[in-house]
């Protein structure tokens, strides 16, 4: 190529080398605006002036790929490598920014468009939309807008051909597969149209607008987008499918037309006298398949015809259920530009919008649809978006024959019948009850003696219920002033102990900031208990703690209690021990019982000195079961006791800490108790320790009481050669001041027995009375109470009269006196492990045997007291329930009167005496005396039932059933 200059000016080039650069090899042009275009030639840039045809010099630039000018007239090169290169003239500065930073693969800016901000936009291919901010600058902001979607907003394509800016300040993106973009600077948001919207072709060439605002672009054909309607007309495209839109060659003359070059040649056209073509005409069908294969008309299907003419003039098909999936084709009879139709189509009843087609693809697709009428509509357009009137077609899904009105109807009736036969048979079966109901009315006639004494019985419980509510209310006034008072206690001390600190904190020394420190945490702790028992208590009242009673193992509540006070326990080298004697579950409300354990445990605690010991018994009586808190403290007066559960005065005293307490949490302990059905009783002396017991229900279900670990202790070989049986269930009770003797014999004992122990003879009195063991080992030189007098209480109390108890002592000449005081054997300390272990042993088998002799006989009707057993309330015990047994009311509350003692103790000196429930041993007299009825063959298993005590028969079969092996029928069957 020849490059000639002028001698005056050497930047000005004359027009006539014009011709030999264009056509020059490498040769590239870049128009500018109306008037000026870059011409490159190679790296080398010159600005050509199409008013005057002036050729002139500009500047240098490496492989150029797009150029534009912003309204600062500086030129921006968009580069094959991903670098923005500006230059401007008037200042000569040169600008390069590399927006390919961070990209491992090649980025092309393939268009770049000055924006009247002052900002740049670059379509590139590897990095989407590009937005550079202050481009002029030293850092200048480059925004990212691709399928990545780094940057501000989503662009899914990193490929773009076109940019164009129109008169609204909006950014037209013209993509390399996914369709047309655009992006609104007011709203910042990115729209993207592509062929599901319209569009003949997802790539677009160039774009451009005519002077009404809409645009106009190239893809496989010249498309319009109306800005007003929202709509696309497709109008042009290369004849015959030989040529090809040129990318970016679109331009727009200074009268307004629109150019768009192609590989054939350059459309020029006005767009404002560009009609609109013609209305399509109205579709045709051209073919209907099911599952991909033609249904010609008349072919049969299942038995059934679809359609029986022609589909191009079919109104109706019809379909089995079966045959739910199914394609519609359709066609225009437009014949000219047929590529430039579009087609829409919608099922009714299941497509909500017309769903839009083209020439290309002119087929409906439908599957699973369910049984009923439907119609399919299919409509054309010719470009404009100016539709045809739609073609109708009705579909018909038959469906199957459970879902027929014929079967539905058949259904209904089928059910009526039933139930009619069902309310026919209901009546009968009430008719026959009413018989039988009768009959029993008759018989019961006699027992109208027994309904009165319930009546009475169930007016007394509702004038019991009056009763309890009137006590709560007092109860609650009683608890309020009992808050007014107590709260006034510690927070006195918190108050007063604070500010004596904060006004003698430098006065006094650590020891003495130390101790105030103590007692105001003392106090806090207290009030902190006492605000947790009242709120219960409030939350009880306000019935936000709903009654909830379940069956629930009572050991599980005790371990939860202990678990959180052994802390407190520990801090005091106090001893918790646990002695169970039950096999059923309680009935009760966890929540509130594991309050009421807790409260008596944390009160046991509190009155009771260092190194002392707790414990709990759980005992299981005839239809409730009763928990046990013993403590060696210092006890409470009994009218103190009355004070705190009775009394509407506040109440308080002194732990061994020397802390006040209210007694708030036994009042909530007693309320929470009672809820549950229960009762609450404290008998404690001064000095002498406190037995804390409440009963609750009894369940129905057995507990699965924990296995106790069995000890490590090794004794003798001799002992070990001799058969020592084991049984956890027999307790006996170990009484001793020396704490080595204490554990020395609990070890000895506790591999074959469970041991309970007791570090002085009070403790081990209350124990005796609670637990009530098979033997008792007791030490005779004790401090206060001595053995001798622990054994001479025990034998004159009727509850623990029968227990063997065996005294130690290293004072011989005491063996007298111990047999003397009701002892049943004697040792001499130092003692031999193995000659005590078979005594107890021994003991502990005679008194097994003579239970076994005294029970064994269960086929007689009486229990006959052998002559040796010297006990007279026993005796009057056991006649009274051999005269009375056949009485239906008959129950430990009346026997209990009748004798003259307690329940709680009849119960425990039954069961010591005889080894039996008092209520086992009435059934199986009852039982008994059933058998021996039912043997004569005289009278009627329900007579035998009612005669023996038990009002129900069905209750009473169950009974024997489990009593003998097999029911009272089969019984009178046998001695037939």
């Amino acid at each position: 190529m020849y490059l000639g200059t002028t001698t005056d000016n050497h930047n000005n080039l004359k027009a006539g080398f014009a011709e030999k650069i264009i056509n020059g090899q490498q040769t590239q042009l870049f128009p500018l605006d109306n008037r000026y275009a870059l011409i490159f030639r190679s790296d080398t840039a010159f600005m050509y002036d199409s008013h005057n045809g002036a050729l002139e010099l500009s500047h240098k630039v490496q492989a150029p790929a797009c150029v534009c000018k912003d309204k600062n007239e500086i030129l921006w090169t968009g580069t094959w490598t991903g670098k923005l290169l500006g230059y401007n003239k008037a200042e000569n500065i040169n600008y390069d920014i590399n927006i390919a930073a961070g990209n491992n693969k090649q980025l092309i800016i393939f268009s770049i468009i000055a924006d009247p901000d002052g900002s740049l936009w670059a379509g590139t291919f590897g990095k989407g939309l590009v937005h550079i901010i202050n481009p002029c600058s030293e850092n200048p902001i480059i925004e990212y807008y691709n399928k990545k979607a780094q940057g501000n907003f989503f662009l899914n394509t990193e490929m773009i051909l076109c940019l164009h800016l129109d008169v609204n300040d909006n950014l037209w993106i013209g993509t390399n597969g996914c369709g047309l973009g655009t992006f609104n600077k007011k709203t910042q948001r990115i729209e993207t149209y592509t062929t599901n919207d319209g569009l003949k072709s997802n790539i677009i060439e160039s774009i451009s607008s005519d002077k009404n605002g809409n645009i106009w672009f190239a893809s496989d054909i010249i498309s319009k987008y109306d800005v007003q309607k929202k709509t696309f007309t497709h109008y042009f495209q290369p004849q015959e499918s030989k040529g090809s839109f040129i990318v970016k060659a679109c331009a727009k003359s200074l009268k307004g037309d629109l150019l768009f070059g192609c590989t054939e040649g350059i459309y020029v056209f006005d767009p404002t006298a560009i009609v609109d073509e013609k209305d399509a005409t109205t579709p045709v069908f051209t073919d209907f398949r099911i599952r991909g294969i033609t249904v010609k008309a008349g072919d049969t299907i299942e038995g059934m015809v679809p359609y029986s003419k022609s589909i191009a003039f079919s109104d109706e098909i019809v379909l089995p259920y079966a045959l739910n999936s199914f394609s519609i084709i359709f066609s225009s009879l437009e014949y000219n530009e047929p590529n430039m139709l579009n087609y829409q189509y919608k099922l009714d009843g299941v497509d909500n919008d017309w769903i839009p087609s083209n020439a290309n693809n002119r087929i409906a697709n439908y599957a699973g649809i369910q049984p009923g009428k439907y119609i399919f509509q299919v409509r054309a357009s010719i470009g404009s978006g100016n539709w045809s009137k739609p073609k109708l077609l009705a579909i018909r899904i038959v469906p199957p024959w459970w879902k027929t009105i014929w079967f539905n109807l058949g259904l209904i009736l089928f059910i009526a019948s039933l139930i009619t036969i069902l309310f026919i048979y209901r009546i009968r079966l009430i008719k026959q009850q009413k018989t039988i109901l009768e009959e029993k009315v008759r018989k019961r006639t006699l027992k109208l003696s027994e309904a009165n004494i319930l009546l009475n019985e169930s007016k007394l419980v509702l004038e019991m219920k009056n009763e309890q509510v009137e006590e709560a209310l007092n109860a609650k006034d009683k608890l309020l002033r009992v808050i007014a008072h107590d709260f006034k206690n510690p927070l006195s001390a918190i108050s007063g102990l604070t500010v004596l600190l904060k006004n003698k904190f430098l006065q006094f020394d650590a020891k003495k900031n130390t101790e105030i420190l103590n007692s105001i945490a003392a106090s806090a702790s207290n009030l902190e208990i006492q605000m947790s028992d009242v709120l219960e208590w409030a939350l009880s009242e306000k019935q936000e703690i709903v009654f909830k009673p379940i069956e629930i193992n009572i050991e599980a509540l005790i371990n939860d209690a202990v678990e959180l006070v052994k802390k407190s326990a520990e801090r005091k080298n106090l001893t918790i021990s646990l002695h169970l004697d039950y096999e059923t579950n309680s009935f009760v409300d966890p929540r509130m019982i594991n309050t009421v354990i807790r409260n008596l445990l944390i009160n046991a605690i509190k009155f009771t000195q260092n190194d002392g010991i707790i414990t709990i018994v759980v005992q299981e009586f005839d239809s409730e079961i009763e928990v046990s808190i013993i403590d060696s403290g210092i006890g409470i007066s009994q009218e103190t006791i009355q004070s705190i559960l009775n009394s509407d005065e506040s109440y308080s005293d002194f732990d061994t800490e020397n802390i006040k307490s209210t007694g708030i949490g036994l009042r909530l302990s007693k309320h929470f108790v009672e809820k549950n059905g229960g009762t609450l009783a404290v008998r404690s002396m001064k000095n002498r320790g406190s037995v804390f017991a409440f009963t609750i229900p009894r369940g129905e279900n057995k507990a699965i009481v924990q296995k106790q670990k069995s000890s490590s202790h090794k004794t003798h070989n001799k002992t070990q050669n001799r058969t020592i049986t084991k049984d956890k269930s027999i307790t006996i009770l170990i009484i001793d001041d020396d704490t080595h003797i204490l554990e020395l014999l609990k070890h000895l004992f506790e591999q074959y027995y469970n041991v309970v122990t007791a570090y002085n003879g009070q403790v081990g009195m209350q124990l005796a009375a609670n637990v009530v063991p098979a033997l008792i080992i007791s030490d005779i030189s004790m401090p206060e109470i001595t053995g001798i007098k622990v054994c001479q209480a025990l034998k004159n109390d009727i509850l623990t009269s029968a227990i063997p108890v065996i005294l130690i002592t290293a004072d011989q000449q005491l063996m007298n006196e111990s047999y003397a005081s009701g002892a049943d054997d004697f040792i001499v300390k130092p003692f031999d492990d193995d000659e005590l272990l078979l005594k107890v042993h021994a003991l502990i088998e005679n008194r097994k045997k003579l239970l076994t002799k005294i029970t064994s006989d269960t086929d007689h009707p009486y229990f006959i007291l052998p002559e040796s057993y010297d006990d007279i309330t026993m005796a009057k015990l056991l006649t009274y329930i051999n005269e009375h047994f056949c009485e239906s009311d008959l129950d430990i509350i009346k026997i209990s009167k009748e004798i003259g003692l307690g329940r709680t103790h009849l119960w425990r000196k039954f069961k010591s005496s005889t080894g039996q429930n008092l209520s086992d041993y009435i059934k199986n007299l009852r039982m008994t005396k059933a058998k021996e009825m039912l043997l004569t063959g005289k009278y009627k298993v329900a007579e035998v039932g009612y005669e023996v005590g038990f009002s129900n028969a069905a209750y009473f079969t169950k009974c024997f059933s489990a009593q003998f092996g097999y029911t009272p029928k089969e019984c009178i069957d046998r001695n037939k």
